[in-house]
């Protein structure tokens, strides 16, 4: 058989050490500094990108802008999720206690407003917690105010309520009381036309649809 073959191993190469050579010790290499990497924060999700997270905040709403109010010539209708939006919905008819100190006349017919999560951000300082409250606004001159509604709240259409204020409204002997009657007729006209415009707008939402419309 053949030999095994031969390995030759060679030998490192080692710096000259001549009389004529000097060596210079190199100085450790500066280590290089490593970019700073910035942590990025996922984008939040579909449910975070509103303040309400509950149903109400991926619902969409039917909602109707009618013509002539601010420079429409023709009622719109889109589909909207509220909470996207900073606004305020009515909803309940009440009578509400506007100024206590008036007494009986102190009570003016209202309507309860549902207020977004959005619109009531720069607010948040200011709610109060405790109790049942909600924000009114008055017909006959557009005034609101924060209510108790345990307190300062009753049914526009409650009969004991109105029997009460009626008989209370008729032995008041204040010389400005027929004023104040004349501006209650007018205010519950209007609220009254508030309730009939629910009314048929309920209605027209209980009718099928046709064409997709």
């Amino acid at each position: 058989p053949p030999p095994p073959p031969t390995t030759t191993t060679t030998p490192p190469l080692l710096p000259s050490t001549s009389p004529n050579t000097t060596i210079i010790p190199q100085p450790p290499p500066t280590p290089t500094p490593q970019p700073t990497t910035t942590t990025q924060k996922s984008p939040p999700t579909k449910d975070l990108l509103f303040h309400g997270t509950n149903r109400i905040a991926h619902t969409e709403y039917l909602t109707r802008f009618t013509s002539g109010a601010n420079g429409r010539k023709r009622t719109l209708r889109q589909w909207l999720i509220l909470e996207e939006h900073s606004c305020a919905v009515c909803t309940s008819m009440i009578m509400g206690q506007k100024d206590k100190g008036r007494g009986i006349n102190g009570w003016r017919p209202a309507q309860t407003l549902l207020r977004t999560s959005l619109e009531l951000v720069p607010l948040q300082h200011l709610l109060i917690t405790d109790g049942s409250w909600a924000l009114a606004s008055f017909f006959g001159d557009g005034s609101h105010k924060y209510l108790n509604v345990d307190l300062e709240a009753a049914d526009l259409f409650s009969l004991p309520f109105d029997t009460m204020r009626m008989a209370r409204v008729n032995s008041s002997t204040v010389k400005k009381q027929d004023g104040y009657n004349t501006f209650m007729n007018h205010a519950i006209s209007i609220a009254s036309a508030e309730v009939e415009e629910q009314r048929r707008t309920f209605m027209w939402h209980m009718l099928p649809m046709q064409n997709g419309r």
